[in-house]
């Protein structure tokens, strides 16, 4: 795929709206998306009409299905059968919802709001399980139900965060990201040929 066509593809969807990517993770046996009540759909797509902005939906992209959405504007298909590529996504993404997925981790360099939707939060790690101290690491509200989704969301395209969340935004890009300078593969080479001295 051709990055800048697919960009200035997106751009186009989007037609100046903003854009709230709902990407969740990989579960067992479905899709990780939230099943959206009829009712719920509604309030959301009134809410993002509102506020002139769209939410794009991606499934995994080892669950290859397309996304059930209403039919409105204000829902995109963002999945795997329509961009393969996840950053082309990401460069244009004002607020990403995503849960345990480490999507996340890269959107971070964009400094932009995060939202963990953890709708399922006791079976998933029951399932699956979790590496990291996730409620201490996570970097923007952990919502559990639909009630909570459209408050975050309201802080969220306001850039609103309190001072604890800008602390744990800035704690989570210098874990994840310590090296801004350009130099990753340079340092890469520099210990491969390091290791193949001794």
């Amino acid at each position: 795929m051709d990055l800048r066509k697919a960009g200035q593809a997106l751009k186009c969807q989007l037609d100046e709206r903003q854009l709230i990517l709902y990407a969740p993770t990989f579960r067992k046996n479905n899709s990780g998306l939230y099943k959206f009540s009829t009712a719920e759909a509604e309030e959301l797509a009134s809410f993002l009409s509102k506020n002139n902005a769209v939410m794009g939906i991606r499934p995994h992209i080892n669950r290859r299905v397309r996304p059930f959405l209403l039919k409105k504007p204000e829902f995109l298909d963002l999945s795997a059968a329509m961009y393969d590529e996840t950053q082309v996504l990401l460069r244009l993404t004002d607020v990403l919802i995503t849960d345990y997925s480490s999507i996340w981790l890269d959107f971070l360099l964009l400094g932009r709001p995060v939202i963990a939707f953890i709708y399922d939060w006791n079976k998933y790690k029951e399932d699956r399980g979790l590496i990291y101290d996730y409620k201490q690491i996570f970097p923007g509200p952990q919502i559990h139900k639909f009630s909570e989704l459209i408050p975050a969301l309201e802080k969220a395209l306001k850039n609103e965060m309190s001072e604890l969340l800008k602390w744990k935004y800035q704690n989570a890009v210098s874990m994840f990201h310590p090296y801004k300078d350009s130099m990753a593969s340079e340092r890469i080479v520099r210990r491969i040929l390091e290791r193949g001295k001794r």
